[in-house]
């Protein structure tokens, strides 16, 4: 995917980072983001909260799987 075209879009260094990783990896926790996509530890949650709200990715936590 072309990171100028998201650039345009909006989407921060972070968000394109972290939005590309899921791409290629799939389903993750954000542990395995932090490592793949060298995202600050302190930065992970926002960043997701962040590209969630944009539509672009989606959380799911369910409790006992």
């Amino acid at each position: 995917m072309n990171e100028k075209l998201l650039e345009e879009i909006g989407l921060t260094k972070g968000e394109i980072k972290t939005y590309l990783t899921l791409l290629q990896i799939g389903e993750s926790t954000t542990g395995k983001i932090i490592d793949e996509a060298g995202i600050s530890s302190g930065k992970i949650y926002e960043i997701l909260n962040k590209l969630i709200r944009k539509g672009l990715v989606m959380h799911c936590n369910i409790k006992g799987w």
